[in-house]
């Protein structure tokens, strides 16, 4: 099983205080202060299935585990999992978890840099 997982973070204020207005005429907005985030991880199949959770803590090493043991309850055959270089995803943890069963799960990094792989006719 081929799946390509990726992570995504929103925060409440990221565009707090910022709208529109008309030329000359500086609009006003009301704020409460309050500030809150999430953050999203999902895996998908070449065939389109995806398998996500939401997460209200910080994403790391032990994070990603959990998320991983998950996704081997959900398979029987070997999965191939296509990720990022983020740092959690790289962790001794994360390591030492998979060496543990390398009849059942394999992490994939693509390239750092692959200029290759778009041009701006690609956009």
């Amino acid at each position: 099983m081929i799946l390509f997982c990726d992570q995504v973070g929103v925060r409440s204020d990221q565009l707090a205080g910022r709208t529109w207005g008309r030329k000359g005429q500086t609009p006003t907005l009301a704020r409460t202060g309050n500030r809150f985030g999430i953050s999203a991880m999902s895996a998908i199949s070449p065939r389109g299935e995806m398998h996500s959770t939401v997460l209200r803590d910080k994403f790391n090493a032990e994070v990603f585990i959990a998320f991983l043991d998950r996704l081997l309850g959900r398979f029987e055959e070997k999965i191939h999992l296509v990720v990022d270089g983020r740092s959690a995803h790289r962790a001794k943890k994360v390591r030492d978890w998979i060496a543990e069963r390398p009849d059942r799960i394999e992490l994939h990094f693509p390239p750092v840099y692959a200029p290759h792989t778009a041009t701006p006719t690609s956009w």
